[in-house]
């Protein structure tokens, strides 16, 4: 009888916080994305972007295994869905862009080359990473890929595999025990590993990395069952994994998921994003109340801003170096106001787009 309560109340827990996590989730995704856009520019402010380069690819895929819903329907069905929703974007971008670029070509009087066809395809930036691996002479024979300020689109196929891959553990493990579907992921993620320091190859639309993103999508959904409100419930242990992670970041390094850079521990390196993306939801949840609207209406256009802000915020950087050369502090602040109008720009557009379509 307690079992069956405790199951009850889990389920309870997860209901009131699903209703209501709109803005404290969409809040987490702002936070990313403009992490992923002052990268991008070059904004480097003391601490953020190393803080950031913890959790701002990771908390993605922590976040979509939070708000994955269970469903009952036909699994094909659900792969549709799903790449209506990620592939559909990604090959659309690329496609613009690639068409952009073989005309710049062709009026320059430059070779013309379908490369930037295969570079999209691929899904990833460069074949090999920039670690040390026993067979790290592979190295010095990199190639990139997608040169055609569409780098940063390589999540979406790494996210739709991850979340089909998801999708086939759980839905197994409803018909066997719930640990199995963890016991398979962290035999895929010792496989993972084990690769990463075996063979620099990265391989197309993250499959290497599959395992690593399989494991925060599960952590995305443990913490949607219950164990985040448990977290607040004794909240020395968000004090523990801070404690944990200050010095792991600072031994580790930051991370870059997208070209299999892990820091000096993959594993370390693993461990320190799952905290990192933890804090950052355990925080966004704690001002679920006071998330301003601005923040988080930006958080529901991540695709949007993923797909376009890096084209958009080189052409106005381009522009503002032509027309207002600057250093310094100025320099700064030019790099803000532009990820800003570019937010702006791309959020407007994508309106302008959702009420075409809706109009069609």
């Amino acid at each position: 009888m307690k079992k069956d309560e405790t199951k009850q109340e889990t389920k309870e827990l997860q209901t009131a916080m699903r209703a209501g996590r709109q803005d404290w989730i969409d809040l987490a995704r702002c936070i990313a994305m403009l992490i992923v856009m002052m990268n991008h520019i070059g904004l480097v402010i003391r601490g953020v972007n190393f803080a950031g380069g913890l959790f701002y690819v990771p908390v993605f895929f922590v976040l979509s295994g939070y708000v994955r819903r269970e469903k009952e329907g036909d699994y094909r069905d659900f792969v549709i869905e799903k790449a209506k929703r990620l592939l559909v974007p990604f090959f659309i971008t690329n496609m613009i862009l690639s068409v952009l670029f073989l005309l710049k070509d062709y009026a320059q009087g430059n070779e013309i080359s379908m490369f930037s066809v295969f570079g999209f395809l691929y899904g990833r930036n460069q074949m090999f990473s920039e670690r040390d691996t026993i067979f790290a002479d592979w190295h010095y024979t990199n190639t990139y890929y997608m040169t055609h300020l569409n780098a940063p689109t390589w999540f979406l196929p790494a996210l739709f595999l991850t979340v089909i891959s998801a999708e086939i553990l759980l839905r197994t493990a409803k018909k066997k025990d719930a640990e199995w579907t963890y016991l398979i992921s962290s035999i895929l993620l010792l496989t993972a590993v084990c690769w990463n320091y075996l063979c620099p190859f990265l391989f197309p639309w993250s499959l290497d990395a599959l395992p690593v993103f399989l494991g925060f999508f599960l952590m995305g959904h443990l913490l949607a069952n219950g164990y985040l409100d448990r977290f607040w419930r004794h909240k020395w242990l968000f004090v523990l994994l801070l404690a944990a992670l200050i010095p792991g970041a600072l031994l580790n390094g930051s991370a870059n998921f997208s070209i299999g850079d892990y820091g000096k521990s993959m594993m370390l390196g693993y461990f320190n994003a799952l905290c990192a993306c933890v804090l950052l939801i355990g925080f966004c949840y704690l001002v679920k109340d006071h998330v301003p609207k601005v923040f988080a209406y930006v958080g529901r256009k991540t695709l949007p801003l993923l797909c376009w802000h890096y084209p958009l915020l080189v052409a106005m950087e381009a522009a503002r170096a032509y027309v207002l050369p600057a250093e310094g502090v100025l320099l700064m602040l030019c790099k803000a106001v532009e990820i800003v109008v570019a937010t702006g720009l791309i959020c407007l557009g994508d309106e302008v787009i959702s009420r075409i379509r809706k109009r069609v």
